[in-house]
Order: structure tokens, then sequence, then C-alpha cells
């Protein structure tokens, strides 16, 4: 009964480690260097939701620094993950802002909910940072975008030009939220109040800010 009982165990402990598929990246950074913890924090959760969604379990996780990179190593339950990650994880960010259409234009992009809009080249090249935090009443979520020195010059000039226009913020295709365009122009930053909740606007955060400084490297 013995032999039977260690004969289990080996077999369980080898199916165990059999399920286990590693995979690993290399993440290169871009922007200031005083934002590297944020991003290897905000990579890590980018990770693990990615990697739910596709298994749904949560993945092991390591992370170890090397100079301007680091080495991200997790493991994952199908041998199929990693090429699906790797795969979602080149797509752009596709971060746009752009501004209502003309009737007599032709559209960048048609929404349902808020008609046509007009791609004004400002990209994630111009963020600075986003900010992902509670609001109070309520426990909803509530986002901050500030943006660099040069987008908040191209932004202020969108918001000059087009006062009482709509201006839509677009994330890979999707409308995010949308606003007019009030006198005065820009001030510092976006904020977009009231979202469902705290952990939808961290998702968000971290998905955009990940989008605009890191790049994932699968490891051979």
């Amino acid at each position: 009964m013995k032999r039977l009982s260690l004969a289990i165990a080996a077999f369980l402990l080898l199916t165990a480690c059999k399920s286990s598929v590693p995979a690993a990246f290399t993440l290169t950074f871009r922007g200031d260097s005083s934002l590297r913890e944020a991003l290897i924090t905000a990579s890590e959760g980018v990770i693990e939701r990615r990697v739910y969604a596709i298994e749904q379990q949560r993945p092991k996780i390591a992370i170890t620094k090397d100079g301007e990179e680091a080495r991200m190593t997790l493991k994952v339950n199908d041998e199929q993950t990693p090429a699906i990650l790797a795969q979602q994880l080149a797509l752009p960010l596709e971060f746009r802002i752009m501004r209502e259409a003309a009737k007599d234009e032709k559209p960048d992009i048609i929404t349902e909910s808020r008609g046509a809009f007009k791609d004004m080249g400002i990209t994630e090249s111009a963020l600075l940072w986003v900010k992902a935090e509670m609001e109070e009443p309520g426990a909803k979520g509530k986002l901050t975008i500030t943006f660099n020195e040069e987008g908040k010059k191209q932004m202020q000039k969108i918001f000059t030009e087009n006062q009482g226009k709509l201006i839509g913020l677009f994330v890979r295709g999707g409308l995010v939220s949308s606003y007019k365009a009030a006198e005065g122009g820009l001030k510092d930053s976006i904020v977009i109040a009231g979202v469902p909740s705290f952990d939808l606007a961290e998702i968000f955060a971290d998905d955009v800010n990940v989008g605009t400084y890191v790049t994932f490297t699968p490891v051979q």
C-alpha cells in the first residue's frame, strides 16, 4: 500500500511538472527612468490578466532587473499560451485623440454613439502618464491622463481650434471617452470620472502605460 501511495505521488508530481510550460520575455523600457518601477508593476498586471483571459488561471511570474531592461519569467499551463501572448503583446496600442468631423469631411472613424471623428495625429507619444484612482463616493474609478510638453501643445491647439466640438479618445480603434472642447483649452490633463470600478480604471491605466513605454521581446 505504501509503495502504491508513493507511485501515485510520483505520478502526480510528474504530471504537474509536465503541465507547467515556461515562457520568458525581455522588457525594454522607454521614457524617464523614474517610471521604471511603476512600469514593471504594471507589466506584471498586464501579463497576469492576459494569461488569465487565455487559460482562466493566473500564471506564476518572476521578474529580474538587468540594467536598462528586465526579464519576466512565467509558468503557464498550455503550450500554446506563450505564442498567443507574444502575438497580443506585439499589437500596437493605437492611442488616438480625434476631433469631431465636419459634415463635408471624410471621417477616419465612425462610432455608433458619437458619430464621425477625424484623426489629428496625436498618438501615445504625446502621453506622460495615466493614473487610476478611486472616486468617492460609490467606489467608482477615475482616470487622469497627463500629457508631456509636446503633447500639451498639440492638445492645446486642438482645444483652441475646436471649441464646442467633440473630442474623442480612442484606444485600439474603440472610443474610450468623448467631451466637448471648452473655452480656455486644455489645462494640464484630461480627467475621466465615473469609470464603473477602480479595477477597470487600473486595467486601462496599466494597458496604456505599458503600451506606451514597454516593449516585450520573447526569449527563445
